[in-house]
């Protein structure tokens, strides 16, 4: 393996770490629940790219992060509402 590549799959590995950690430290912020967390932007028109996608793109913590902040974080049940006009 060639060190770019588990230098890249470090990377991955902290950007995942963090997501994980934001869940558990916030849950859903509509409903409170910590299970089945997503990140839903608020405003889609400024979405560069998913939050699950830039996890795995080669993008700095740094994009990630700038991202997650446009993003609020809820449960999958909740995220659902939103996108049948429920919420």
């Amino acid at each position: 393996m060639s060190s770019q590549y588990i230098k890249n799959k470090n990377c991955r590995k902290r950007k995942r770490n963090l997501i994980e950690q934001l869940k558990a430290d916030t849950g859903c912020q509509d409903c409170g629940t910590k299970e089945n967390l997503t990140f839903h932007h608020r405003n889609p028109s400024t979405k560069i790219d998913s939050v699950s996608n830039l996890v795995n793109k080669n993008c700095s913590v740094g994009k990630l992060k700038r991202e997650i902040d446009k993003c609020d974080i809820i449960c999958r049940s909740c995220h659902d509402g939103y996108h049948n006009g429920k919420k």
